[in-house]
């Protein structure tokens, strides 16, 4: 906030489309930047379609940085728990010959007196039909190979009409029920 009276001399002037037509040898070190300053002064947004002007963009695995995210709060905000990432050391199938389908869960918790297995998923769930059957497979399999009793998955919070919702599945030769709990993280 200090350096704000720097700009006090400085007035402000309209950009012109034409003022970024100007072809300077000096320019060349900040053609990029000019670039996206076109971009938004002139109220253009990004498209994957082609056209005249070109830029770089920074992206990012969504999936992989909520999974990192909520790893790390649980972390945080539970410090003399055994919590682990991407933990591998589990097939999902054995044969003599090779093991087959390395199972990779997001997050391992560690009690003393059981075991959870928490997957991320970044997606927009509003009701139980938005999970995916798929990541419930995941997730049970997880929990048979792991000997976990319950598992979590977690999404963003979005609303809290789900949250903290628990169901029970008792898988075919399994001792005890397995239980899932959905749970969603919010976003800072």
């Amino acid at each position: 906030m200090k350096y704000l009276s720097f700009f006090d001399e400085i007035s402000l002037i309209s950009i012109k489309k034409c003022e970024f037509s100007v072809k300077n040898k000096h320019y060349s070190y900040y053609k990029n930047i000019l670039l996206w300053c076109k971009l938004f002064l002139n109220g253009f947004s990004f498209t994957p379609f082609a056209g005249d002007n070109h830029s770089y963009a920074l992206l990012f695995d969504m999936n992989r940085l909520f999974e990192d995210f909520v790893a790390f709060m649980l972390k945080k905000q539970n410090p003399n728990i055994s919590i682990h990432t991407q933990v591998s050391n589990r097939y999902l199938i054995k044969d003599e010959r090779k093991d087959y389908f390395l199972m990779r869960p997001d997050i391992l918790i560690k009690l003393k007196n059981k075991t959870i297995i928490a997957d991320t998923k970044y997606k927009i769930i509003n009701d139980l039909s938005d999970i995916s059957q798929a990541d419930l497979y995941q997730v049970f399999a997880y929990a048979t190979k792991f000997k976990a009793s319950e598992v979590w998955l977690i999404y963003p919070l979005l609303n809290d009409v789900l949250q903290g919702k628990t169901l029970e599945y008792k898988p075919e030769n399994f001792e005890n029920k397995i239980k899932l709990k959905l749970l969603f993280a919010p976003l800072l």
